[in-house]
């Protein structure tokens, strides 16, 4: 005696569930490639504004006190970053770049000016006075330790 139990199939049958899991999965592997390329694209990016920013020079002279400099120049002041900047003259420009060239995950606060003559910067952590003459500088605060380079060649105008 024979029995019909249905029809049988050669392919096993998988619940709904396992086959959109499945689908998942393979849509998750192929945004891989999709993200590490966008994550490659950021990088490059941090290192170009980077570069851009952080122009090599001779450091900036450093005074004890501002009357140093043979006179007392009213400073115009700002804050940017919780960093208060004092010049005498200058038009500033600033912005928060990755430290380590580009590469690392932290920040760094850098300024560009064009001829500030003088510089006071005061940080949580320190107070310095840089004395730019009529140079182009760029100031960097990095573990809020304020550095500074003289910029002969640029202008706050330069692109990049």
């Amino acid at each position: 005696m024979t029995r019909d139990y249905g029809v049988r199939t050669i392919e096993p049958n998988l619940p709904l569930g396992w086959a959109a899991m499945v689908g998942l999965v393979l849509i998750a592997l192929a945004m891989v490639p999709v993200g590490m390329a966008q994550q490659r694209q950021d990088r490059q990016a941090s290192i170009a504004e980077a570069r851009a920013w952080m122009t090599p020079g001779p450091p900036c002279p450093v005074v004890s006190r501002l009357t140093d400099i043979g006179f007392l120049p009213s400073l115009r002041t700002i804050r940017f970053d919780g960093i208060r900047f004092g010049r005498a003259y200058s038009y500033m420009m600033c912005s928060d770049i990755a430290d380590d060239g580009g590469r690392g995950q932290g920040v760094v606060s850098v300024c560009r000016l064009y001829d500030p003559m003088v510089v006071d910067v005061t940080t949580p952590k320190t107070h310095v006075i840089f004395f730019t003459r009529t140079r182009p500088a760029t100031i960097t605060i990095d573990h809020g330790q304020p550095s500074c380079v003289l910029n002969p060649s640029r202008s706050i105008y330069d692109e990049g």
